[in-house]
Formats: C-alpha cells, structure tokens, sequence
C-alpha cells in the first residue's frame, strides 16, 4: 500500500502514533520523507523501538485519509534506512541497544580500556559523528556516559576519539565495555584492531 507524496495531507504533512502524539507537534513538515525522518528520530532519542516509520505514516494516512492512499505498486517506497543514514543514528542505535543490558552491563579494567583507546586513536575506520544534528549528538553523548558509568581514558579526553565506521559504534564509549556485550562481526578491521580479536 503506497500513499500520494504529491499532495499535502489536511492539516499538512504529519504523523499521530496511537498514543495521540503528534509529530511535528505543531505546524507541518515539507513532506512524506521528513515525517518518517523525524518520527525515526523521536523513536531513537526516547529509547523507542524504530520499527519502520514508513509503514506506520502509511498505515496512518490510509486510515485516516484513505483518498490520499492508493493500492498497489505505484511509486517506489521512500528509502530511508537509518543505518546508511547520519552516523550519529548509527551511534544512537547502538547505544539504545546497550542501554537494554544497562544494569548488567560489564566494563573492562581501565588498563585495558586505555590500550584499545591508543589503538582506536590511530585507526583510520574512525569517523566523525558528532558534527551530525546537534540535539541528537547531546542526546547520545548523554546516554552514552551512562553506559560507561562516567569513565574516560587519557585519549578519550582529548576528543580524538569519535566513532567506528566499521562496527557503528562510539569508540569513547566501545573501549570500556566488555566482550560480552559487543557484536563484533567480521567487517573487514585492520589487524592492529582489538575488536576483530574478540
């Protein structure tokens, strides 16, 4: 079931969960894909399953204005995956994943965690996701000072420690937490990773 993108819906583009809450709380945004964005977004800043926003704008505009929803093929689905999106989403969601274990979570010594910041220092799979979406950057930096209980190394205080574009995650936070709790798949990492060894 695909919906007109053409058009805009009454009361402009906008999403309403079951709950009642609106999204964009007031006025509207300029189309279909930025409601799925922001709705995306609001799920991952308040730790709630992202499912998928397209379908559930879909399902909204079909039941609430069902001339606006067409059946059948029609246009492509937006395409919005917010894995090959911004990188801080990619952090955010990692982190939301973390949090789950939040009172079980095990960290390393703090020796350790220094020597796999030194590594990750001078890896060139860092990359820079704190320059995306400053409200989101806040929110995920909050979160993920939590999920490291407030630790840091020597490098991580610096600020040369940002994130993994191979394994989506925060290096700052990545280093302190244990082997445990980490999915470390083979990404192709270079040797001097300590993830890969895992």
């Amino acid at each position: 079931m695909q919906i007109e993108t053409s058009i805009i819906l009454p009361g402009g583009w906008h999403y309403k969960d079951p709950a009642g809450y609106r999204i964009p709380l007031r006025g509207e945004l300029p189309g279909a894909k930025e409601v799925i964005s922001a709705l995306m977004q609001y799920r991952l800043e308040n730790n709630i399953a992202v499912n998928d926003p397209q379908c559930d704008l879909e399902e909204y505009v079909c039941q609430n204005f069902p001339q606006w929803c067409r059946k059948g093929a029609g246009s492509p689905p937006i395409n919005l995956n917010p894995v090959q999106g911004r990188n801080v989403d990619s952090v955010i969601t990692w982190a939301n994943a973390l949090y789950t274990t939040q009172g079980r979570l095990q960290l390393v010594p703090q020796r350790e965690a220094e020597q796999r910041a030194t590594i990750c220092e001078q890896c060139p799979a860092q990359m820079m996701w704190e320059n995306d979406c400053p409200p989101c950057v806040t929110s995920a930096q909050r979160l993920l000072s939590i999920l490291r209980q407030g630790r840091d190394t020597a490098v991580g205080q610096a600020s040369t420690l940002h994130g993994c574009s191979l394994y989506k995650w925060d290096n700052r936070t990545a280093v302190h937490i244990d082997k445990v709790h980490l999915n470390t798949p083979e990404v192709g990492a270079p040797p001097p990773c300590w993830a890969k060894a895992l």
